[in-house]
C-alpha cells in the first residue's frame, strides 16, 4: 500500500467577504507548485456543513492538514487592502 506523504492545504471562503482575490492566488500557489501539496477550497456558503465540522471560525481560513502525527494547523494570513 501507498501513503501519500504530501501535506494537504484547505482554503475556506466566503466570496461575499473579499475573499475572491485569496481564491485567485491560491489557484496560482496550486499550480506553482504541483505535485508538492494536495490543495483545495472550500466555499464556506455552499459547504457551510463542512466549515461548521471543521470549526472554521472566520473567513478566509487557510488550514494545514501536515502528515501525521502533527495536528491540523491555521495558516494566519495578513491581509492588507
Amino acid at each position: 500500500m501507498m501513503v501519500n506523504i504530501n501535506p494537504f492545504v484547505l482554503s475556506h471562503f466566503l466570496l461575499d467577504d473579499g475573499s475572491r482575490d485569496l481564491v485567485h492566488e491560491f489557484e496560482k500557489f496550486a499550480t506553482d507548485w504541483q505535485g508538492a501539496f494536495r490543495i483545495a477550497t472550500i466555499d464556506c456558503y455552499e459547504q457551510y456543513e463542512l466549515c461548521e465540522k471543521e470549526q472554521v471560525s472566520k473567513t478566509p481560513t487557510i488550514r494545514i492538514y501536515p502528515v501525521l502525527p502533527v495536528p491540523p494547523f491555521d495558516y494566519e494570513v495578513l491581509f492588507i487592502k
